[in-house]
């Protein structure tokens, strides 16, 4: 429902979905959003998606899982490139990510990776997705043993130490990384 100009949707409007949600009201331009507030739901009519617009660009979004859970918000993003500024969430409110966005997916500049209760990872620059260069620390366990890993990205490739302990905290063996291959290992006598 709304204005038209030259067979566009041009002026102030409302759209609506197939249940009769709102999902936008505001202003258009040639035929696209270009200020106001747009929704998505899903068949069940929960949110999932809120988009705030300003002169056709993205101002704010927030995406929900079908928990209503919030899992993103990005601000000052571009409409055609869908880049910007954003935080990833796990279902628990944890942020698992902070940075640059592309084409809804980590992009190219800094950024923050975090691990599931809320331990900082890896900070540092990202290209085309992929950690680039930055300092990368993390540990996990796998059966018995504790895994820590400690290293740098440089270029793409990660350069590191990995520690295995066994139960009793003892080391176990060391793991040395260089451009992303396996370089050389070392073993305790435990």
């Amino acid at each position: 429902i709304g204005e038209y100009k030259e067979g566009n949707i041009d002026g102030k409007g409302k759209e609506y979905d197939k249940n009769k949600n709102l999902v936008f009201d505001g202003e258009y331009i040639k035929g696209k959003h270009w200020k106001g507030k747009y929704k998505s739901f899903n068949d069940e009519g929960i949110l999932l998606k809120e988009i705030d617009y300003l002169e056709g660009k993205i101002e704010t979004m927030k995406q929900y899982d079908n928990d209503r859970k919030l899992i993103f918000e990005g601000e000052n993003m571009i409409l055609e490139k869908s880049g910007g500024k954003g935080r990833e969430y796990d279902t628990k409110g944890n942020k698992i990510f902070e940075g640059e966005y592309f084409a809804g997916q980590r992009w190219n500049g800094e950024g923050e990776e975090y691990e599931q209760k809320g331990k900082l990872i890896f900070k540092g620059e990202y290209f085309e997705g992929k950690k680039w260069n930055g300092t990368f620390k993390t540990q996990w366990r796998e059966w018995d043993k504790l895994i820590i890993f400690e290293g740098k990205y440089e270029n793409g490739f990660c350069n590191g130490h990995e520690k295995i302990y066994n139960k009793n905290k003892l080391l176990n063996y060391k793991n040395d990384f260089k451009n992303g291959k396996l370089y050389g290992i070392e073993y305790n006598n435990i």
